[in-house]
């Protein structure tokens, strides 16, 4: 004897599995935040402090378990900490996992004894983004 299958059972039951699996969304991954900017300094590019062009020196570090593009933006400041002198942008794609980087970005077109501060920010995306 052939057992027959309600048909609105099976419908309803799929429907109740795609609706839980649907409700969760995706999963939101590994977290990206484990980039870091450190040993920042400046140079002269002349070599001489007091002369034209100043560039940062840095190291940055991904502890993250994947690989990821980094943004450092550094921002110069002379005594006025409201408002930058300017910024010098540099990047680092496909920066491996547990590896560190060095960084000598060039872009401030005044002498580093103009600069009293410099503040870093940090943007890490993972090669998967749209963005990319």
């Amino acid at each position: 004897m052939r057992r027959r299958i309600d048909r609105p059972w099976l419908a309803a039951t799929v429907a109740a599995m795609c609706g839980l699996s649907a409700c969760g969304g995706p999963s939101a991954g590994p977290s990206l935040a484990n980039v870091e900017v450190s040993n920042v300094r400046l140079q002269a590019t002349e070599g001489n402090a007091t002369v034209c062009c100043c560039r940062v020196a840095a190291v940055a570090r991904n502890r993250n378990a994947v690989p990821v593009h980094v943004t450092v933006k550094f921002f110069g400041y002379d005594e006025d900490t409201t408002v930058p002198l300017s910024a010098v942008v540099y990047f680092v794609r496909a920066m491996a996992p547990d590896s560190q980087q060095n960084i000598v970005a060039s872009g401030f077109l005044f002498a580093c004894s103009r600069l009293k501060d410099v503040k870093v920010e940090v943007d890490v995306t993972g090669l998967g983004s749209a963005a990319n």
